[in-house]
């Protein structure tokens, strides 16, 4: 091979091996991936304890003191799904604080800033604010 091949040769393997390390800065690599999966995880569970939230307020006008799912799951229990929402709220780390019958938060820890989570999770409700990452409950 002449030396114009070798010098080609290695010009175009720099610029595979930069066009990967610029690929996976952008991208975030396979770490970013694994919290991007979490924090899409962590949303859809809270998203679950918050559709349980509202149909318990559409029902019956008042929202609970607190997350139990005694209180809350006649509808899972028709469904099979009795267990899951104790288990939603543990696994997504859900902090829930009402302020009055009818106004709560239903918050959970964010790996991801708010830019990145606005990528990241299929945002369901207009009721959740990404710079918190809370749901704001109210009727």
């Amino acid at each position: 091979m002449s030396n114009t091949g070798k010098l080609l040769a290695l010009i175009g393997g720099t610029a595979v091996i930069a066009a990967v390390i610029a690929g996976l800065f952008i991208v975030g690599g396979p770490e970013q991936a694994r919290v991007d999966d979490r924090d899409s995880s962590r949303y859809r569970d809270l998203l679950y304890v918050n559709n349980v939230l509202l149909l318990h307020l559409s029902k019956t006008q008042v929202l609970p003191n607190a997350l139990l799912e005694s209180d809350l799951c006649d509808d899972c229990m028709k469904t099979h799904q009795f267990g899951e929402f104790t288990k939603k709220v543990k696994d997504s780390g859900a902090v829930y604080s009402r302020s009055n019958d009818r106004n709560a938060t239903l918050c959970a820890p964010f790996e991801n800033t708010a830019a990145r989570l606005a990528t990241t999770v299929n945002l369901l409700r207009d009721n959740f604010d990404l710079d918190t990452g809370c749901f704001m409950i109210s009727r």
